[in-house]
């Protein structure tokens, strides 16, 4: 699948995951990555994805959902570390996001 198609997927797929998340008044991690796991596998039965491609979209959809999508590309890059990152946030918190601590 391309990048652009995998992107408008995701963005898709992120709707359906909040659609549902709207219906319960808190969930915790565990959950939505289960309830992104289960609209993945419904998406799978009519769409042809690889393996790399449901992790990457679950990976997607719950980083934003959590809000860290503005740091996906971070959190992604190995050659980003503490000593090269020229953002305005604390160091610790930047660890925290790669844990996926909130």
């Amino acid at each position: 699948m391309q990048k652009k198609e995998l992107a408008k997927l995701c963005m898709r797929l992120e709707g359906q995951v909040r659609n549902e998340l709207n219906l319960k008044e808190s969930m915790t991690d565990d959950e939505i990555a289960s309830l992104a796991d289960q609209i993945i596998i419904q998406e799978s039965k009519v769409t042809n994805l690889s393996l790399s491609e449901k992790l990457y979209i679950k990976e997607h959809v719950f980083h934003a959902l959590r809000g860290y999508d503005c740091l996906e590309d971070i959190m992604r890059d190995d050659g980003i570390t503490d000593g090269n990152i020229q953002i305005e946030i604390p160091l610790y918190a930047v660890e925290w996001l790669k844990m996926g601590l909130s």
